[in-house]
């Protein structure tokens, strides 16, 4: 039986879980059985990185981690949205994206700059939708609409016209 003592074991758990090389079904038995575990940002991070997905196993997996974004727990949660970011900010996927963050509630920091970050990550490579996203009325928190426009325009992948266009948007917010 494993006892987690130290922020290295859960890290070592977490990056073996990631690196397994077992059918898709197994694999997301192991994250099941992982997730409740993360408790910060670093093992979250690492642990949603080292996972290269192919392909096909994408719709799967899209559904395994939509419902820990509508868990609650901001862990869970953070767990969501750096899986999004790492792997489904794509043309297929980036609706669904904005979507997913826009529905989901947690006050949680670690949670909201994850959601922050991957609204980033949206506006760097889909610029143009994710700016009338962050235009829009939704029910995305101001906070991480300012963060992700901050986050956004301390970014290098973002041009000026799209900078220029988000710096409008957060002087619209505040």
């Amino acid at each position: 039986s494993w006892e987690p003592e130290f922020f290295e074991d859960y890290m070592l758990r977490g990056l073996a879980t990631a690196y397994a090389r077992v059918p898709l079904e197994e694999k997301l038995r192991l994250y099941a059985g992982f997730i409740p575990l993360i408790d910060s940002w670093s093992v979250c991070d690492s642990f949603c990185s080292t996972w290269k997905p192919k392909p096909e196993d994408k719709a799967l997996l899209w559904d395994f981690i939509v419902p820990y974004l509508e868990s609650g727990d901001e862990f869970r949660m953070r767990f969501a949205a750096v899986m999004m970011l790492d792997h489904f900010i794509d043309a297929d996927h980036i609706d669904a994206v904005i979507s997913a963050i826009d529905r989901a509630e947690c006050d949680g920091y670690y949670y909201r700059m994850a959601a922050a970050w991957c609204l980033a990550e949206c506006m760097a490579a889909f610029p143009g939708r994710t700016a009338d996203y962050l235009r829009s009325e939704s029910r995305l928190d101001v906070w991480i609409r300012l963060k992700a426009i901050q986050k956004s325009l301390e970014s290098y992948r973002v041009g000026e016209d799209a900078k220029a266009e988000l710096r409008e948007i957060r002087a619209s917010l505040r």
